[in-house]
């Protein structure tokens, strides 16, 4: 066993990377987001469902559970950035994220919900089941389109779609930078975005956890909006990240999100 080390467990996710990014979306009415995945996978065969994990942070994850739908779409290797764009930058901060990443949206075969027009492939799904593992939700979408571009038959043509997966980041802060790497074995890094939106949305989430020491042991709803009144922020906004911040221990407030924070 000597030539094991221990791995800290910060970043025992990471045995599993090289993972496949995806890019996911969904729609609400007239409001529609993507952010990138990696963490994405099948589930099910019959019947068959997908299942993606996200962080309720996140300004999709609130798409999703408000439409109940979402779409899994896989670019090829050559949006990459794109791709690192949307998983850095928040919708919540910046209302033009999509357009300023460069992909555009394109209507799903689902009604109401939006794919991504640069995907080779989009496997559309209806929420079947949400679990809380910790601070991401497993999001279980039962199929209900998959389409592909002639690079995917049985299998995918590995010449015609070359695809991205992520290695992981290194370094810290502003220095820290994301490496992708194809399937011809290609590298790109990319670095976390330096714009005002970015440190908008980083100044906000110290904001709102420094602001919920003075809730401690109070229900996330009360805090929520108290702390929304303090800062004059979005109040669905601050419960979405007070959510995340009291998952990863950051908040010492009580209760759970619930269905009709979503409604």
């Amino acid at each position: 066993m000597s030539r094991y080390h221990n791995v800290d467990f910060d970043f025992a996710y990471r045995i599993f990377y090289p993972s496949t990014v995806y890019v996911i979306s969904s729609s609400f009415g007239k409001d529609s987001d993507a952010l990138s995945a990696v963490w994405v996978t099948p589930v099910s065969l019959k019947p068959p469902k997908v299942g993606v994990v996200v962080s309720p942070e996140r300004y999709t994850y609130s798409l999703i559970r408000k439409s109940k739908l979402f779409a899994v779409n896989k670019l090829p290797f050559r949006y990459t950035e794109h791709m690192a764009f949307v998983g850095d930058v928040s919708k919540r901060y910046q209302n033009n994220k999509m357009e300023a990443s460069g992909l555009h949206f394109s209507e799903g075969r689902t009604e109401g919900l939006k794919a991504i027009r640069e995907a080779e492939a989009v496997v559309e799904c209806g929420v079947d089941a949400i679990f809380e593992a910790g601070d991401h939700d497993i999001i279980v979408g039962k199929v209900l389109e998959a389409y592909a571009t002639d690079a995917f038959g049985a299998v995918w043509d590995l010449d015609a779609h070359i695809y991205s997966s992520y290695v992981g980041s290194v370094g810290e802060g502003e220095r820290a930078k994301r490496i992708f790497v194809s399937s011809k074995g290609e590298i790109v890094e990319t670095r976390w975005p330096r714009t005002e939106p970015v440190f908008k949305r980083i100044r906000e989430q110290k904001a709102i956890e420094q602001a919920a020491l003075s809730y401690r042991g109070s229900d996330i709803h009360v805090a929520a909006k108290g702390i929304a009144e303090k800062l004059h922020a979005d109040p669905s906004g601050v419960l979405m990240i007070l959510e995340e911040a009291r998952r990863q221990g950051r908040a010492r407030v009580t209760g759970r999100l619930l269905p009709t924070d979503f409604a």
